[in-house]
């Protein structure tokens, strides 16, 4: 007795028997029967999506500070909830400005306590700007703070005993005034790009030595436009050596590595690494032109532009929030 063939191995082989050409016959009869049977469906309403929930930091903010404190309104209890959680002034403002922009507009809160707070605001507010134009150091600098000498002498440290990665990046942020995350997206190049090409490139000779950098990606590029930097600034071979291992269009850093955290996270392991503090990349800028201010303070108002510039930005934040003076 034969087995008993199913309705989906018959049409299996009644397409199998079936030419190219009946096959595409088929096809069109089977897209024109689906076009007529939805044209002769009664139009189907709109779903109705659920509203998106609103969300910005401030409703956060304020949402994380009802979870941690039983009586939000009690002002001197969220200032000292502050003052004891938060070391740096500009974290305590930032949570009384959204504490005080949410409740302002709240019937329920009581008007003396948000006066308290707001008074704290601004308070905190005229120290961070006092600190400002003193060119003092905040909080956050004094806890990372490595002068730009220990700097310089960790890379010597590093030219000495460390590994090819960690020379390289203490080369591109000491040999040259430092710069802010872009060298985290160079690629390896042995032509200079296109004036229209929007890339970070380490540019080779023909025998393997350092032409240039050049930056088509960073943070003030409108400003200055794509910035390159001669090879030669860059000394002690680490930079060409670790180019020799890559070919043409790599990228000279993992993925993981291109991101800004990840960076962050990297040139802060090798700063622990070899000078004994997490120097964020703000710290080295910081370090730098405080150095200078200190070892050169009669530097010209264009060689302060220059350094400005080759550090990717302007004179006066240059002046006002790189260069610290205490």
């Amino acid at each position: 007795m034969s087995a008993k063939i199913t309705q989906a191995e018959r049409m299996r082989r009644r397409r199998a028997a079936m030419t190219p050409e009946e096959r595409a016959v088929v096809r069109a009869k089977n897209r024109e029967r689906m076009r007529r049977k939805r044209a002769a469906q009664p139009p189907k309403a709109p779903k109705e999506r659920p509203p998106r929930k609103e969300y910005c930091q401030r409703t956060a903010t304020v949402a994380r500070l009802e979870r941690e404190l039983e009586d939000i309104t009690d002002a001197r209890s969220v200032i000292a909830y502050l003052t004891q959680k938060y070391k740096n002034r500009d974290t305590r403002r930032t949570y009384l400005a959204h504490l005080v922009a949410i409740k302002r507009d709240d019937p329920t809160y009581p008007k003396p306590p948000l006066e308290s707070l707001r008074e704290e605001m601004y308070r905190l507010k005229k120290e961070i700007h006092h600190a400002y134009g003193e060119n003092a150091r905040s909080d956050r600098d004094l806890k990372g703070w490595v002068p730009w000498e220990d700097l310089r002498a960790a890379r010597e440290r590093c030219d000495r005993e460390g590994p090819l990665r960690d020379r390289v990046l203490f080369s591109l942020y000491t040999d040259f005034p430092p710069r802010r995350t872009e060298y985290r997206l160079l690629r390896v190049s042995h032509e200079m790009p296109a004036e229209d090409d929007a890339g970070n490139y380490v540019v080779l000779d023909a025998d393997g030595t350092v032409r240039c950098i050049t930056l088509g990606t960073y943070k003030t590029v409108k400003s200055y436009g794509r910035f390159t930097i001669p090879g030669a600034l860059f000394t002690g071979g680490a930079l060409a050596e670790y180019c020799a291992t890559l070919q043409d269009g790599d990228y000279l850093w993992r993925r993981g590595l291109r991101g800004s955290s990840g960076w962050s996270k990297l040139l802060g392991d090798i700063a622990q690494k070899w000078a004994g503090k997490r120097a964020t990349c703000n710290i080295f800028r910081k370090a730098f032109a405080s150095y200078l201010a200190r070892t050169q303070p009669n530097m010209t108002s264009n060689q302060r532009e220059q350094v400005a510039n080759d550090m990717g930005t302007s004179k006066k934040m240059l002046d006002l929030v790189y260069r610290k003076v205490s």
